[in-house]
């Protein structure tokens, strides 16, 4: 029934039925009640809230209540298939999608504090790295986080590793080509922005906002 449910309930979100989601969501968290709350729920809260455009400092709650929930599923085991069963990539990187749709991705400055999206991303990420380190939207994600914290060296590491493995990621020619504009290197920049974009027109909005800041800086 668990599964059965929450996976109505995505469905319904995916399709934009929004309030027959949150009927189905409110009545299986009244059938778990004796339960608690599970991490799968605060997601799909997360979700729902993301699309009413309700925002608010909840879904940073549930974000964080939902990774400590998913963590307390991988306690006692060892490194093995069940564990990366239970580890369940698509709900981490998930977590952090959703963290990254809702922040600017703007670098922090030196000696600024990050936020707690940032070290919560960086968390999450680190873990799901360490279990699964050939993982390219991992690395990524992890290069992303990286620039915006400031740590480019770091970064620039994960992208190397990124374009080894999946050289025609757009989005990963757009991130190298932020590295190389904070840099100075401004044909390096120029080249890896016409390399991002001519891999893929179709680019989706996050990344087309990250060819729309290279640009400016040039204008």
């Amino acid at each position: 029934m668990f599964f059965s449910l929450i996976g109505m309930i995505r469905c319904l979100l995916m399709c934009g039925q929004l309030e027959e989601a949150a009927q189905q969501l409110e009545f299986f968290c009244e059938v778990q009640e004796s339960l608690g709350n599970t991490a799968e729920v605060c997601l799909l809260k997360v979700v729902l809230s993301r699309k009413r455009r309700a925002g608010g400092q909840t879904e940073i709650q549930l974000l964080k209540e939902a990774t400590e929930l998913h963590f307390l599923t991988l306690r006692g085991l060892n490194y093995g298939v069940e564990y990366l069963q239970n580890l369940n990539l698509n709900f981490l990187l998930q977590i952090v999608c959703l963290h990254m749709e809702s922040n600017q991705d703007i670098p922090l400055a030196p000696g600024q504090t990050p936020l707690f999206w940032l070290k919560h991303s960086n968390m999450i990420l680190e873990s799901v790295i360490k279990a699964v380190p050939g993982l390219s939207v991992g690395c990524y994600y992890m290069a992303y986080i990286k620039f915006l914290l400031g740590d480019h060296r770091t970064a620039q590491h994960l992208l190397i590793v990124c374009m080894q493995k999946e050289p025609i990621m757009p989005e990963m020619h757009l991130l190298q080509a932020r590295l190389h504009l904070h840099a100075g290197e401004h044909r390096r920049c120029l080249s890896c922005l016409e390399s991002g974009v001519s891999i893929n027109f179709e680019v989706n909005n996050r990344t087309l906002s990250q060819v729309h800041f290279v640009t400016s800086r040039f204008s």
